[in-house]
């Protein structure tokens, strides 16, 4: 191995982390304050409705029509039962942004976020996903045979 390309590897090797720039709980107050105002503005409701509309969809489209009723009764299940849930694992972000960006990634998705701009994207963020959610769901159905069958033809070849 030439000395020059020996040295850059063992440099890599001794290098601290990419994160290392501040200490975890730097990043973390960084983070949590991020994750605090974000999730604030969320729109929690549309990201539920994301999650009960492609249910109810499915549930009409095998042939049992639902009423209103029953549609509400859903829509209430759904939010009580994954709002506060929601809300909570969303919070939880800020340990993960800790774990996995540096400080200076953080502080710039923070500023951004502090700005008209930042914040108006970030509260169309679930209805983009909402909107998005349908031809997702026909990607993957459409595509299940196909993967189905060549991760057997993985499972079965040694």
């Amino acid at each position: 191995m030439r000395p020059c390309l020996a040295l850059v590897l063992v440099g890599t090797l001794l290098a601290p982390p990419l994160w290392a720039d501040a200490s975890r709980d730097e990043r973390l107050e960084a983070a949590h304050d991020y994750v605090q105002r974000a999730v604030a503005d969320m729109d929690l409701e549309e990201i539920v409705r994301s999650m009960w509309r492609p249910t109810v969809a499915g549930i009409e489209a095998s042939g049992t029509q639902l009423t209103p009723s029953q549609r509400r009764r859903i829509e209430t299940l759904y939010y009580d039962i994954y709002t506060d849930r929601l809300r909570d694992l969303m919070l939880s972000q800020d340990e993960l942004m800790a774990d996995l960006m540096t400080l200076d990634e953080i502080q710039a998705l923070r500023d951004f976020y502090a700005t008209p701009e930042g914040r108006s994207v970030m509260q169309k963020l679930p209805k983009i996903l909402n909107a998005q959610q349908p031809q997702i769901i026909e990607l993957v159905k459409s595509t299940m045979p196909e993967v189905l069958s060549k991760m057997q033809g993985i499972v079965d070849t040694p």
